[in-house]
């Protein structure tokens, strides 16, 4: 077999793909967490919390929690299954690019507060 020798350059990733991918990777910690996660334990660095009955899911990115709809930023669940399916539908639709405003706008609000005043 001979090489065939060509000119070529790796594609730029752009930043939206980059944001799909920090997030999908997020969710992917999330689910690994939701094993340890239970009524009488909070485990550092989880989205999930049990209150009143329900569990809930607060997705971040970075540190912003995203606004998932108007006002709203938390889903509610009735059990760690139900966590476990809203993770993965987040995942799906972050992969469909659903989220991309939402990524958009936290990602957005933390490169604000990196910003310089004014001299």
């Amino acid at each position: 077999m001979t090489l065939k020798y060509v000119n070529a350059a790796k594609p730029k990733s752009s930043s939206t793909n980059q944001r799909r991918e920090k997030f999908s990777k997020a969710l992917g910690e999330q689910l690994l967490l939701l094993e340890k996660v239970g009524p009488n334990n909070a485990v550092k660095g989880s989205w999930t919390w049990f209150d009143n009955g329900s569990y809930f899911i607060n997705p971040v990115y970075g540190r912003k929690p995203l606004q998932l709809a108007k006002s709203k930023n938390a889903i509610q669940c009735a059990d760690l299954d139900g966590c476990r399916s809203a993770i993965n539908q987040l995942l799906e639709m972050t992969q469909r690019g659903d989220l991309d405003q939402c990524l958009s706008d936290a990602a957005s609000s933390i490169r604000s507060g990196f910003r310089k005043p004014p001299a």
